[in-house]
């Protein structure tokens, strides 16, 4: 194949997978508070959530894992939120200027209505922004929008509020060129969910749009999908045009402040939404949970990790059986804690307007969600529903590789793993899975080596620091 258009069909792929999120601003939910969701396909799974303290208020937000000074989906102090998604038909993306997060992080730290972020919008329109973009906002008063970003203009449309006004986007903008529409599919399968049912709420974005697997050619409900889909074993379907998808990394559904005062909040998946524990979080509790951050990321969106590798047999499939062993061992917990947090809303409850009392809440379910994730693993390997393997081994493929590839090694118990990159002249390259507390099993680990010459490389697998298996692999470009 022509190394140009390999290129193109890579690039293709990569737009289409791995930065594909989805969101939706809702008007009003079935309280009348505007709602926003997001579900975020990235590469990066390592993700994390921190409290910040802004300069005008204090924010929490979605974010990559150390990296402190771009957030992705949040709610500030003043009852402010925001999320977005990449647009690709805006124009081409200049590079100069602020990106999409570090607007996101800038607008929390500041803003307080959605006039402040269109008057930033204003201000940064003449000196550019690095790329182009759909945002979701809304504000205290009850108010949400959607912007349209582009680099040096934007568009607006309001999510009118006491209405069923509901704004979806994918990775298109409606101002745009109409001869992009990357996920059309998303959009129209969202639009579908929330036009079916009577009234919106939290737990429609929670537990249906983020972890959507239907699409036109398939509609496996209920699970397990007892059939057979195209080649692929019993149980096993497609997700490459699904809501959520292999690359869906992280989930956040912010939800507005109330006309009683009651404070805007956050539910969060950290990791994999299909296979996590939505957890909720207040920016009037302080602080967040010790489970969702730390020196080594959060140990939330690690086990998340774990039970995403069990269940996504590839980057475009998922076994809806191994989907639906956790989904039902998750159910009553995760739907308990939902209706739960739904009668301190709709109720007469001191707790909403306690800070202590909240961060208490917070971290009482955190903690409990990691007690959760480890007996579910604890309770895999026992019952034997997996095939741990006898032996370590590290595999690469494919192999020769162009850019990007994949690494998969198989441990036969928990334990520290770590996988290093070295040139042929055994000088580091990258670490493609630093250091971290993995469970027993296959996993599979993305291997990205853009900017790398063509040559010989040797992937590295140890254990509690010794060398435990090692895999030559070939770059071709």
């Amino acid at each position: 194949m022509n190394r140009y258009i390999y290129k193109i069909i890579l690039g293709l792929l990569i737009v289409g997978i791995a930065l594909s999120c989805t969101i939706a601003v809702v008007g009003s939910d079935v309280y009348g508070r505007p709602i926003m969701w997001k579900n975020r396909d990235v590469s990066n799974q390592n993700q994390e959530i921190r409290y910040f303290e802004g300069e005008n208020y204090d924010f929490i937000a979605n974010l990559y894992y150390g990296d402190v000074g771009r957030v992705w989906a949040g709610i500030n102090s003043a009852g402010f939120g925001i999320l977005n998604t990449d647009t690709y038909n805006q124009g081409p993306w200049i590079g100069v200027g602020p990106d999409d997060g570090q607007v996101m992080y800038y607008a929390l730290g500041h803003f307080s209505h959605i006039s402040d972020f269109q008057q930033y919008l204003d201000s940064t329109n003449i000196s550019g922004r690095s790329s182009t973009h759909c945002y979701g906002v809304f504000d205290e008063t009850g108010a949400a929008a959607v912007f349209e970003a582009g680099c040096n203009d934007y568009i607006r449309y309001d999510a009118e509020s006491g209405s069923r006004s509901i704004l979806i986007r994918t990775n298109y903008a409606d101002c745009g060129s109409t001869l992009s529409r990357v996920g059309v599919e998303r959009r129209q399968r969202a639009r579908e969910l929330i036009s079916i049912v009577p009234t919106i709420d939290p737990g429609l974005l929670m537990f249906s749009l983020a972890r959507d697997l239907a699409t036109e050619e398939l509609y496996p409900y209920p699970l397990p999908f007892e059939g057979i889909y195209n080649s692929y074993p019993e149980g096993v379907i497609s997700t490459h045009h699904t809501i959520n998808r292999y690359y869906t990394s992280s989930a956040s559904i912010l939800v507005g402040s109330g006309s009683d005062g009651t404070p805007a909040m956050m539910w969060e998946f950290l990791g994999q939404p299909i296979v996590s524990l939505a957890l909720p979080l207040w920016v009037q509790a302080g602080s967040v949970p010790s489970e969702l951050y730390g020196s080594s990321g959060s140990e939330l969106c690690e086990m998340a990790c774990y039970l995403k590798d069990l269940v996504y047999t590839s980057a475009l499939t998922i076994d809806t059986y191994a989907l639906y062993d956790i989904l039902s061992f998750y159910r009553s917990w995760e739907y308990g804690i939902y209706n739960d947090i739904q009668d301190l809303y709709s109720g007469d409850s001191g707790i909403l307007f306690n800070p202590t009392q909240l961060e208490s809440l917070q971290n009482d379910i955190a903690y409990h969600a990691l007690e959760r994730y480890n007996s579910f693993l604890s309770l895999y390997v026992k019952e034997g529903w997996g095939n741990v393997p006898k032996e370590i081994e590290l595999k690469a493929y494919p192999n020769p590789m162009n850019s990007c590839g994949n690494l998969e090694f198989n441990l036969p118990a928990f334990g520290n793993a770590e996988i290093k990159l070295y040139n042929i002249n055994g000088k580091l390259i990258s670490t493609p899975y630093p250091i971290k507390y993995t469970r027993a099993g296959k996993i599979n680990v993305l291997l990205d080596m853009e900017g790398l010459p063509s040559g010989v490389y040797l992937a590295k697998l140890l254990t509690d620091g010794s060398l435990e298996d090692s895999q030559t692999i070939y770059l071709i470009k």
